[in-house]
Protein backbone atom coordinates (compact mmCIF):
# COMPACT_ATOMS: atom_id res chain seq x y z
CA UNK A 1 0.00 0.00 0.00
CA UNK A 2 1.19 3.53 -0.80
CA UNK A 3 1.79 6.06 1.94
CA UNK A 4 -0.62 8.98 1.94
CA UNK A 5 0.99 12.25 2.95
CA UNK A 6 -0.14 15.85 3.07
CA UNK A 7 1.88 19.00 2.54
CA UNK A 8 0.58 22.16 4.16
CA UNK A 9 2.39 25.22 2.81
CA UNK A 10 5.16 22.84 1.58
CA UNK A 11 5.61 21.14 5.00
CA UNK A 12 4.95 17.37 4.68
CA UNK A 13 3.07 15.36 7.29
CA UNK A 14 1.22 12.04 7.40
CA UNK A 15 -2.52 11.51 7.81
CA UNK A 16 -1.87 9.90 11.17
CA UNK A 17 0.14 12.93 12.27
CA UNK A 18 -2.77 15.28 11.59
CA UNK A 19 -5.09 12.90 13.48
CA UNK A 20 -7.41 12.52 10.48
CA UNK A 21 -10.53 10.40 10.92
CA UNK A 22 -11.68 11.06 7.33
CA UNK A 23 -9.89 11.98 4.12
CA UNK A 24 -11.99 12.19 0.95
CA UNK A 25 -10.98 13.42 -2.49
CA UNK A 26 -13.86 14.28 -4.81
CA UNK A 27 -13.17 14.77 -8.53
CA UNK A 28 -15.67 16.87 -10.50
CA UNK A 29 -16.17 18.05 -14.06
CA UNK A 30 -16.63 21.81 -14.61
CA UNK A 31 -16.50 22.33 -10.84
CA UNK A 32 -13.96 22.31 -8.03
CA UNK A 33 -12.20 19.10 -7.06
CA UNK A 34 -12.40 19.00 -3.27
CA UNK A 35 -10.26 17.47 -0.55
CA UNK A 36 -12.22 16.97 2.67
CA UNK A 37 -10.48 16.27 5.96
CA UNK A 38 -12.00 15.65 9.35
CA UNK A 39 -9.37 15.87 12.09
CA UNK A 40 -9.32 15.73 15.87
CA UNK A 41 -9.71 18.87 17.94
CA UNK A 42 -6.04 18.82 18.95
CA UNK A 43 -4.76 18.18 15.40
CA UNK A 44 -1.85 20.28 14.08
CA UNK A 45 -4.17 21.02 11.11
CA UNK A 46 -6.22 23.33 13.31
CA UNK A 47 -3.52 25.95 12.68
CA UNK A 48 -4.26 25.94 8.96
CA UNK A 49 -5.69 29.21 7.68
CA UNK A 50 -8.07 30.20 4.89
CA UNK A 51 -6.07 30.24 1.64
CA UNK A 52 -3.25 27.92 2.83
CA UNK A 53 -1.79 25.71 0.08
CA UNK A 54 -2.51 22.00 0.66
CA UNK A 55 -1.20 19.06 -1.40
CA UNK A 56 -2.08 15.36 -1.19
CA UNK A 57 0.48 12.71 -2.17
CA UNK A 58 0.03 9.01 -2.80
CA UNK A 59 3.60 7.87 -2.33
CA UNK A 60 5.57 10.16 -4.65
CA UNK A 61 2.55 10.88 -6.88
CA UNK A 62 0.74 14.12 -6.23
CA UNK A 63 -3.01 13.53 -6.39
CA UNK A 64 -4.28 16.98 -5.46
CA UNK A 65 -3.30 20.60 -4.90
CA UNK A 66 -5.56 23.39 -3.72
CA UNK A 67 -6.26 26.02 -1.11
CA UNK A 68 -8.22 25.92 2.14
CA UNK A 69 -11.65 27.44 1.58
CA UNK A 70 -13.55 26.44 4.72
CA UNK A 71 -12.76 25.42 8.30
CA UNK A 72 -15.62 24.27 10.52
CA UNK A 73 -15.82 23.02 14.09
CA UNK A 74 -18.11 19.98 14.44
CA UNK A 75 -19.28 19.08 17.93
CA UNK A 76 -21.47 16.27 19.25
CA UNK A 77 -22.09 14.99 22.77
CA UNK A 78 -19.25 12.51 22.31
CA UNK A 79 -16.52 14.39 20.46
CA UNK A 80 -15.36 17.61 18.88
CA UNK A 81 -13.69 17.60 15.45
CA UNK A 82 -12.58 20.06 12.79
CA UNK A 83 -13.76 19.77 9.16
CA UNK A 84 -11.48 21.29 6.53
CA UNK A 85 -12.46 21.73 2.86
CA UNK A 86 -9.77 22.40 0.26
CA UNK A 87 -10.63 23.37 -3.34
CA UNK A 88 -8.48 23.00 -6.41
CA UNK A 89 -7.57 25.87 -8.83
CA UNK A 90 -11.02 25.79 -10.46
CA UNK A 91 -11.91 27.83 -7.38
CA UNK A 92 -9.68 30.59 -8.79
CA UNK A 93 -11.72 30.57 -11.98
CA UNK A 94 -14.85 31.06 -9.86
CA UNK A 95 -13.38 34.14 -8.15
CA UNK A 96 -11.88 36.07 -11.08
CA UNK A 97 -14.16 38.26 -13.21
CA UNK A 98 -13.36 37.76 -16.89
CA UNK A 99 -12.44 40.90 -18.83
CA UNK A 100 -11.52 41.63 -22.45
CA UNK A 101 -9.43 44.38 -23.95
CA UNK A 102 -11.34 47.00 -25.94
CA UNK A 103 -10.41 50.20 -27.77
CA UNK A 104 -12.02 53.13 -25.95
CA UNK A 105 -11.63 56.88 -25.61
CA UNK A 106 -10.17 58.23 -22.40
CA UNK A 107 -9.14 61.85 -21.80
CA UNK A 108 -9.74 62.63 -25.46
CA UNK A 109 -7.53 59.92 -26.97
CA UNK A 110 -7.81 56.28 -28.04
CA UNK A 111 -6.51 53.67 -25.63
CA UNK A 112 -6.92 50.02 -24.63
CA UNK A 113 -9.03 49.29 -21.56
CA UNK A 114 -10.21 46.06 -19.94
CA UNK A 115 -14.00 45.68 -19.92
CA UNK A 116 -16.09 43.27 -17.85
CA UNK A 117 -18.83 43.55 -20.48
CA UNK A 118 -17.51 40.87 -22.81
CA UNK A 119 -18.46 39.25 -26.10
CA UNK A 120 -17.38 35.62 -26.07
CA UNK A 121 -16.41 34.30 -29.48
CA UNK A 122 -14.97 37.66 -30.63
CA UNK A 123 -11.44 38.94 -29.95
CA UNK A 124 -10.37 42.53 -29.21
CA UNK A 125 -9.96 43.21 -32.93
CA UNK A 126 -13.50 42.09 -33.75
CA UNK A 127 -12.37 38.79 -35.30
CA UNK A 128 -14.32 35.56 -34.80
CA UNK A 129 -12.87 33.04 -32.34
CA UNK A 130 -13.37 29.29 -32.23
CA UNK A 131 -14.51 27.71 -28.97
CA UNK A 132 -10.98 26.36 -28.50
CA UNK A 133 -9.37 29.79 -28.92
CA UNK A 134 -11.89 31.44 -26.60
CA UNK A 135 -11.40 28.79 -23.88
CA UNK A 136 -7.63 29.30 -24.12
CA UNK A 137 -8.09 33.07 -23.84
CA UNK A 138 -10.20 32.69 -20.69
CA UNK A 139 -7.65 30.36 -19.09
CA UNK A 140 -4.76 32.68 -20.00
CA UNK A 141 -6.56 35.67 -18.53
CA UNK A 142 -7.18 33.80 -15.25
CA UNK A 143 -3.50 32.82 -15.02
CA UNK A 144 -2.50 36.45 -15.65
CA UNK A 145 -4.65 37.43 -12.65
CA UNK A 146 -3.06 34.94 -10.30
CA UNK A 147 -4.92 31.66 -10.87
CA UNK A 148 -2.81 28.76 -9.55
CA UNK A 149 -2.56 26.56 -12.65
CA UNK A 150 -0.73 26.26 -15.93
CA UNK A 151 -2.42 25.59 -19.26
CA UNK A 152 -2.12 22.14 -20.78
CA UNK A 153 -4.07 20.66 -23.70
CA UNK A 154 -7.24 22.41 -24.82
CA UNK A 155 -9.11 20.42 -27.45
CA UNK A 156 -12.43 21.82 -28.65
CA UNK A 157 -13.26 21.01 -32.24
CA UNK A 158 -16.26 23.29 -32.70
CA UNK A 159 -17.20 26.83 -33.60
CA UNK A 160 -19.21 29.10 -31.35
CA UNK A 161 -21.49 32.07 -31.78
CA UNK A 162 -20.90 35.46 -30.23
CA UNK A 163 -22.27 35.53 -26.69
CA UNK A 164 -22.47 38.84 -24.82
CA UNK A 165 -22.38 38.92 -21.03
CA UNK A 166 -21.47 41.29 -18.21
CA UNK A 167 -19.51 40.77 -14.98
CA UNK A 168 -19.21 36.99 -15.26
CA UNK A 169 -16.46 34.93 -13.66
CA UNK A 170 -13.90 33.00 -15.69
CA UNK A 171 -15.66 29.79 -14.64
CA UNK A 172 -19.01 31.08 -15.93
CA UNK A 173 -17.38 32.23 -19.16
CA UNK A 174 -15.77 28.82 -19.65
CA UNK A 175 -19.10 27.07 -19.08
CA UNK A 176 -20.73 29.30 -21.70
CA UNK A 177 -18.04 28.28 -24.19
CA UNK A 178 -18.31 24.58 -23.38
CA UNK A 179 -22.06 24.46 -23.94
CA UNK A 180 -21.17 24.33 -27.66
CA UNK A 181 -19.22 21.12 -27.02
CA UNK A 182 -21.00 19.03 -24.35
CA UNK A 183 -18.85 15.96 -25.09
CA UNK A 184 -15.82 17.65 -23.49
CA UNK A 185 -14.61 17.58 -19.90
CA UNK A 186 -12.36 19.83 -17.82
CA UNK A 187 -9.77 18.27 -15.54
CA UNK A 188 -6.49 19.08 -13.80
CA UNK A 189 -3.29 17.06 -13.92
CA UNK A 190 -1.75 17.28 -10.43
CA UNK A 191 1.20 14.94 -11.02
CA UNK A 192 3.49 17.61 -12.43
CA UNK A 193 6.02 20.10 -11.13
CA UNK A 194 4.62 23.34 -9.78
CA UNK A 195 1.01 24.35 -10.35
CA UNK A 196 -1.51 21.78 -11.67
CA UNK A 197 -2.21 21.73 -15.39
CA UNK A 198 -5.65 22.64 -16.73
CA UNK A 199 -6.83 20.43 -19.60
CA UNK A 200 -9.97 20.40 -21.71
CA UNK A 201 -10.50 17.35 -23.90
CA UNK A 202 -13.14 15.35 -25.69
CA UNK A 203 -14.18 12.27 -23.76
CA UNK A 204 -13.65 10.09 -26.82
CA UNK A 205 -10.00 11.14 -27.08
CA UNK A 206 -9.11 10.32 -23.45
CA UNK A 207 -7.32 7.05 -22.61
CA UNK A 208 -9.27 4.13 -21.22
CA UNK A 209 -8.52 3.39 -17.56
CA UNK A 210 -8.62 -0.18 -16.23
CA UNK A 211 -9.73 -0.84 -12.66
CA UNK A 212 -8.80 -4.12 -10.99
CA UNK A 213 -10.82 -4.52 -7.80
CA UNK A 214 -9.04 -7.83 -7.04
CA UNK A 215 -5.61 -6.21 -6.62
CA UNK A 216 -6.32 -5.34 -3.01
CA UNK A 217 -5.78 -1.58 -3.20
CA UNK A 218 -9.44 -0.76 -4.04
CA UNK A 219 -11.83 -1.10 -1.14
CA UNK A 220 -14.99 -0.56 -3.16
CA UNK A 221 -15.92 0.13 -6.76
CA UNK A 222 -19.26 0.74 -8.48
CA UNK A 223 -20.27 1.82 -11.98
CA UNK A 224 -23.77 3.03 -12.83
CA UNK A 225 -25.32 3.81 -16.17
CA UNK A 226 -26.41 7.46 -16.31
CA UNK A 227 -29.40 7.14 -18.58
CA UNK A 228 -30.72 10.33 -16.99
CA UNK A 229 -27.92 12.36 -18.62
CA UNK A 230 -28.63 11.20 -22.18
CA UNK A 231 -30.83 13.62 -24.14
CA UNK A 232 -33.51 12.70 -26.64
CA UNK A 233 -33.73 15.94 -28.61
CA UNK A 234 -32.05 19.31 -29.09
CA UNK A 235 -33.82 22.53 -30.04
CA UNK A 236 -31.77 25.63 -30.80
CA UNK A 237 -33.73 28.87 -31.11
CA UNK A 238 -31.95 31.64 -33.00
CA UNK A 239 -33.42 35.02 -32.10
CA UNK A 240 -32.86 38.19 -34.09
CA UNK A 241 -34.18 41.63 -33.27
CA UNK A 242 -34.69 43.42 -36.56
CA UNK A 243 -34.83 47.21 -36.34
CA UNK A 244 -36.88 48.85 -39.09
CA UNK A 245 -37.04 52.59 -38.52
CA UNK A 246 -38.43 53.04 -35.03
CA UNK A 247 -39.96 49.55 -34.91
CA UNK A 248 -38.33 46.44 -33.40
CA UNK A 249 -39.43 43.09 -34.84
CA UNK A 250 -38.44 39.81 -33.14
CA UNK A 251 -37.60 36.96 -35.51
CA UNK A 252 -37.07 33.36 -34.30
CA UNK A 253 -35.48 30.64 -36.42
CA UNK A 254 -35.40 27.07 -35.06
CA UNK A 255 -32.87 24.29 -35.59
CA UNK A 256 -34.08 20.95 -34.23
CA UNK A 257 -32.67 17.40 -34.14
CA UNK A 258 -33.60 14.59 -34.57
CA UNK A 259 -36.54 15.12 -36.91
CA UNK A 260 -40.03 14.59 -35.46
CA UNK A 261 -38.78 14.36 -31.86
CA UNK A 262 -40.64 15.71 -28.84
CA UNK A 263 -38.86 19.04 -28.63
CA UNK A 264 -39.01 21.01 -25.42
CA UNK A 265 -40.24 18.11 -23.33
CA UNK A 266 -38.42 15.83 -20.93
CA UNK A 267 -34.76 15.04 -21.67
CA UNK A 268 -34.69 17.78 -24.27
CA UNK A 269 -32.05 20.50 -24.53
CA UNK A 270 -33.47 23.91 -25.45
CA UNK A 271 -30.98 26.69 -26.21
CA UNK A 272 -31.69 30.32 -27.09
CA UNK A 273 -29.01 32.03 -29.14
CA UNK A 274 -29.04 35.73 -29.97
CA UNK A 275 -27.92 36.68 -33.46
CA UNK A 276 -27.36 40.10 -34.90
CA UNK A 277 -30.53 41.23 -36.65
CA UNK A 278 -31.35 43.36 -39.66
CA UNK A 279 -31.31 47.12 -39.17
CA UNK A 280 -32.71 49.67 -41.59
CA UNK A 281 -33.21 53.43 -41.40
CA UNK A 282 -35.83 55.41 -43.29
CA UNK A 283 -35.15 58.59 -45.23
CA UNK A 284 -38.08 60.62 -46.56
CA UNK A 285 -37.68 62.64 -49.75
CA UNK A 286 -40.35 65.22 -50.66
CA UNK A 287 -40.61 66.43 -54.23
CA UNK A 288 -42.92 68.65 -56.25
CA UNK A 289 -43.47 68.11 -59.98
CA UNK A 290 -45.57 69.68 -62.75
CA UNK A 291 -46.61 68.40 -66.12
CA UNK A 292 -44.59 69.74 -69.07
CA UNK A 293 -46.95 71.57 -71.49
CA UNK A 294 -44.96 72.85 -74.46
CA UNK A 295 -48.16 73.88 -76.29
CA UNK A 296 -49.32 76.13 -73.44
CA UNK A 297 -48.51 79.87 -73.60
CA UNK A 298 -48.90 80.15 -69.83
CA UNK A 299 -46.42 77.35 -69.29
CA UNK A 300 -43.83 79.27 -71.33
CA UNK A 301 -44.69 82.57 -69.59
CA UNK A 302 -44.04 80.98 -66.22
CA UNK A 303 -40.52 80.06 -67.30
CA UNK A 304 -39.31 82.79 -69.72
CA UNK A 305 -39.31 86.44 -68.52
CA UNK A 306 -39.29 87.89 -72.06
CA UNK A 307 -42.46 85.98 -72.99
CA UNK A 308 -44.12 87.01 -69.74
CA UNK A 309 -43.49 90.72 -70.57
CA UNK A 310 -44.57 90.49 -74.25
CA UNK A 311 -47.98 91.85 -75.40
CA UNK A 312 -48.64 88.56 -77.10
CA UNK A 313 -46.85 85.70 -78.83
CA UNK A 314 -47.55 82.61 -80.87
CA UNK A 315 -45.79 79.27 -80.52
CA UNK A 316 -44.43 78.44 -83.95
CA UNK A 317 -42.76 75.16 -82.91
CA UNK A 318 -41.50 73.36 -79.81
CA UNK A 319 -39.18 70.37 -79.29
CA UNK A 320 -37.23 68.67 -76.51
CA UNK A 321 -34.33 66.26 -76.05
CA UNK A 322 -36.02 64.08 -73.42
CA UNK A 323 -39.30 62.21 -73.03
CA UNK A 324 -40.21 62.26 -69.32
CA UNK A 325 -43.57 63.90 -68.73
CA UNK A 326 -42.94 66.11 -65.68
CA UNK A 327 -40.69 68.90 -64.56
CA UNK A 328 -38.99 68.63 -61.13
CA UNK A 329 -39.95 71.87 -59.40
CA UNK A 330 -38.66 71.18 -55.89
CA UNK A 331 -36.63 68.46 -54.18
CA UNK A 332 -34.16 65.88 -55.45
CA UNK A 333 -34.55 62.55 -57.18
CA UNK A 334 -32.28 59.93 -55.59
CA UNK A 335 -31.74 56.24 -56.19
CA UNK A 336 -34.22 54.07 -54.36
CA UNK A 337 -37.26 56.25 -55.15
CA UNK A 338 -38.31 53.88 -57.91
CA UNK A 339 -38.70 56.60 -60.52
CA UNK A 340 -36.79 58.06 -63.46
CA UNK A 341 -35.05 61.39 -63.85
CA UNK A 342 -33.11 63.14 -66.59
CA UNK A 343 -31.69 66.47 -67.74
CA UNK A 344 -33.82 67.87 -70.57
CA UNK A 345 -33.52 70.80 -72.97
CA UNK A 346 -36.79 72.23 -74.29
CA UNK A 347 -36.62 74.56 -77.28
CA UNK A 348 -39.39 76.78 -78.66
CA UNK A 349 -39.63 79.15 -81.62
CA UNK A 350 -41.98 82.11 -81.05
CA UNK A 351 -43.53 85.01 -82.99
CA UNK A 352 -43.43 87.80 -80.40
CA UNK A 353 -45.54 90.99 -80.63
CA UNK A 354 -44.04 93.98 -78.81
CA UNK A 355 -45.87 96.91 -77.17
CA UNK A 356 -45.13 99.21 -80.17
CA UNK A 357 -46.80 96.76 -82.56
CA UNK A 358 -43.59 95.33 -83.99
CA UNK A 359 -43.09 91.60 -84.30
CA UNK A 360 -40.03 89.39 -84.13
CA UNK A 361 -39.27 85.70 -84.33
CA UNK A 362 -37.09 84.21 -81.61
CA UNK A 363 -35.88 80.74 -80.56
CA UNK A 364 -35.56 80.12 -76.82
CA UNK A 365 -34.14 77.06 -75.02
CA UNK A 366 -34.55 76.20 -71.34
CA UNK A 367 -32.87 73.44 -69.37
CA UNK A 368 -34.64 71.55 -66.58
CA UNK A 369 -34.68 68.36 -64.53
CA UNK A 370 -37.46 66.06 -65.64
CA UNK A 371 -39.01 62.94 -64.15
CA UNK A 372 -41.95 60.57 -64.36
CA UNK A 373 -42.67 60.93 -60.61
CA UNK A 374 -45.67 62.69 -59.10
CA UNK A 375 -45.63 65.22 -56.28
CA UNK A 376 -45.37 63.51 -52.90
CA UNK A 377 -43.16 62.07 -50.16
CA UNK A 378 -40.98 59.06 -51.05
CA UNK A 379 -39.61 56.88 -48.18
CA UNK A 380 -36.33 55.03 -48.77
CA UNK A 381 -35.22 52.20 -46.48
CA UNK A 382 -31.46 51.87 -46.09
CA UNK A 383 -29.96 48.75 -44.49
CA UNK A 384 -27.24 49.67 -41.99
CA UNK A 385 -26.72 46.11 -40.69
CA UNK A 386 -27.26 42.77 -42.38
CA UNK A 387 -28.65 39.84 -40.36
CA UNK A 388 -26.17 37.37 -38.84
CA UNK A 389 -26.51 33.93 -40.41
CA UNK A 390 -27.37 30.96 -38.19
CA UNK A 391 -24.85 28.09 -38.27
CA UNK A 392 -25.92 24.91 -40.00
CA UNK A 393 -26.29 21.59 -38.19
CA UNK A 394 -25.58 22.87 -34.67
CA UNK A 395 -28.54 21.05 -33.11
CA UNK A 396 -27.39 17.75 -34.59
CA UNK A 397 -23.80 18.27 -33.40
CA UNK A 398 -24.95 18.99 -29.84
CA UNK A 399 -27.35 16.03 -29.89
CA UNK A 400 -24.63 13.62 -31.02
CA UNK A 401 -22.32 14.91 -28.25
CA UNK A 402 -24.90 14.87 -25.45
CA UNK A 403 -26.90 11.74 -26.31
CA UNK A 404 -24.07 9.26 -25.69
CA UNK A 405 -24.60 7.05 -22.64
CA UNK A 406 -22.35 7.92 -19.72
CA UNK A 407 -21.36 5.96 -16.60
Amino acid sequence: MSTITIKANSSPTGLDAVLASQCKLRRKNMACDELFLEVAENSPARSWQYGDLIELFDGSTRRFRGKVCKIETLETHAKKTIAITVKNPFWDLEQIIYQQQATVYASGSQTQKARSKVVLGIDAGGNKLTAQAQAAAIASYAVSKGADFSIGTIELGCDMLADEASDITCAEALKKVLRWSPACCVFFNYNCAGAPTLNIAKRASLPVASINADAGDIAEYAAAKRDDLAVESVLVKYERENIVGENAILEIEEDAYPPNANFGGKKSIVMSVELGGYKANIQKHQIETRTIQMSSKQWWKNRVQQLAEAEDFDIISASRTGALSKELVEGTIVSGMNCQSARDTITGTFAIENADGSELTKTISIKMATTNASTGVYPIWTATRTPEAAPQGLAQAIFEAASALQF
